[in-house]
């Protein structure tokens, strides 16, 4: 279960206990009726109602407020292990030792859908509709074989270009069909 989940879960979960315990907690005390209306209004009644509107929203919140919906896929790390040891060794060399430190955290999307069987480049944000915009920028890299070039975006990596390596794009492929 995601942690986003689990989280909304629990605050669901101490809402509702706080509003089952505050009105147990009224219907306890009206029940034993020895209490005077003046300690009824400011010992009772006025917690009540605050702990219930609280409670009530917090429900509410947690039901109505939807959160993002993350983008899935499958982490590079565990489906090109040795591709991302090499690109964070040539992010390294080329001093972008910043978008290296993302490679641990991508997530492959989508493979490209070009018919071209020396492309094996693949997905890390979801491919836009049209261009990436002014904010892109490429950052080629010197691998000893074939070609890779990163899409970069306002500082993220969004795609990872890969070129003549026919092994990446097998993989891809078993991956994302």
């Amino acid at each position: 279960m995601p942690s986003a989940v689990r989280w909304r879960n629990v605050v669901r979960l101490i809402a509702t206990v706080m509003l089952v315990v505050s009105v147990g907690a009224c219907v306890l005390i009206l029940g034993v009726g020895d209490a005077s209306p003046r300690f009824l209004l400011t010992h009772i009644a006025l917690p009540w109602v605050i702990a219930t509107l609280c409670a009530i929203v917090v429900i509410l919140a947690t039901v109505f407020v939807r959160p993002q919906k993350a983008v899935g896929g499958v982490l590079l790390t565990a489906a090109l292990p040795d591709l991302t040891q090499e690109l964070y060794r040539l992010l390294e060399d080329a001093g972008e030792e910043q978008l290296g430190s993302q490679l641990q955290n991508l997530r492959i999307v989508d493979r490209c859908r070009c018919s071209d069987d020396f492309c094996s480049t693949f997905y890390v944000q979801p491919k836009p509709k049209g261009s990436y915009g002014p904010m892109h920028r490429n950052v080629p890299l010197t691998p000893e074989r074939g070609m890779l070039i990163l899409d970069v975006v306002e500082d993220k990596i969004v795609a990872v270009e890969v070129l003549y390596r026919n092994e990446v794009g097998k993989k891809l492929l078993d991956l994302m069909p």
